[in-house]
């Protein structure tokens, strides 16, 4: 029972941090917001984790440090760096669907390609039904915007941001991997936060700063905005890694893998009652379709009862 509510935690916290990027992008410079989001989160995390298990357990092996940054890049800097900046155009339901519908889509083609690992015929299969829906989503994002052209419409920019960023993180995940299986994964976890956000921070203050005025910058301390970013650091980024490694344990992969179908239903909802974003007709046609692919991902087939020990898959 106490892990059902956990779920229920899970997906709810998750959830709302698409809502969050919005209320924070809308208002600040989105490499700026992601970037300080980051940055607090990764210490809070090794601040949390020092105290709890001790500060040797932060400590990183010396020859990972190399490899640990570019993940960090990967993972946090560019994957959220592109995910926050193209919000800024899209509504945070459609955010929520395409990245939880593309990583069980990229990663295991990335895992394939990395690590030689087969590819698997659900994967396959799922594959090139979530890619049609992506499809059937981003053929909106091309009629959303009249006042541009197709090809510049920000709806389109901001959903090709959203997916590139995607890619990103799943290619990250799996080449950072070996760094799970030699180093402590919440304290990888806490670093990776601080140095992407650190580097994301950089960035901000070379790309956005010669556009932004100063106000631009302090609108972050809008009552509106400061909620925002607290939630996407302590909700977000604290309790919720928290409570997905607690789950991981308890549960496995496997039996935690639905959260992904939970959490855009949660930003959609939220998006819907604080936003009033609707989801056109053409939209809704590509979540079903983004779903279905979801469940070709996650769900395993069983074996007939026909089928022995020498029947492979």
């Amino acid at each position: 029972m106490l892990n059902a509510i956990l779920f229920v935690t899970l997906c709810f916290s998750w959830g709302t941090t698409w809502i969050a990027i919005k209320v924070g992008v809308d208002a600040v410079p989105p490499l700026y917001f992601a970037g300080t989001r980051f940055l607090f989160a990764g210490a809070l995390i090794l601040l949390v984790a020092g105290l709890i298990k001790g500060w040797r357990s932060l400590t990183v092996r010396v020859s990972d440090w190399r490899e640990l940054s570019v993940m960090s890049l990967l993972v946090v800097s560019i994957c959220f760096g592109l995910i926050f900046w193209g919000e800024q155009f899209v509504p945070a339901g459609i955010v929520a669907i395409v990245v939880q519908g593309a990583i069980p889509i990229l990663l295991p083609v990335f895992t394939s390609l990395l690590t030689g690992e087969k590819f698997k015929r659900n994967s396959l299969f799922s594959g090139l039904i979530g890619l049609t829906g992506l499809g059937v989503i981003f053929a909106q994002g091309l009629v959303m915007d009249t006042d541009s052209s197709a090809l510049s419409s920000p709806v389109l920019l901001g959903l090709l941001a959203i997916l590139v960023g995607t890619i990103s993180y799943c290619y990250g995940s799996v080449k950072g991997r070996p760094l799970l299986s030699r180093n402590s994964p919440v304290a990888i976890a806490g670093w990776q936060n601080l140095i992407g956000g650190l580097i994301t921070l950089l960035c901000s203050f070379m790309v956005e700063a010669p556009s932004h005025a100063a106000a631009d910058y302090l609108a972050i301390f809008r009552p509106d905005v400061i909620f925002a970013w607290v939630w996407l650091v302590v909700v977000g980024s604290a309790i919720g890694f928290v409570l997905y490694i607690v789950l991981l344990k308890a549960w496995g992969a496997a039996r935690l893998s639905p959260y992904a179908f939970a959490t855009p239903v949660v930003a959609i909802a939220i998006d819907f009652f604080m936003f009033g974003n609707n989801l056109s007709a053409q939209d809704i046609v590509g979540v079903v379709i983004i779903f279905i692919a979801l469940i070709v991902a996650f769900c395993k087939p069983k074996l007939r009862a026909i089928d022995n020990a020498n029947v492979s898959t």
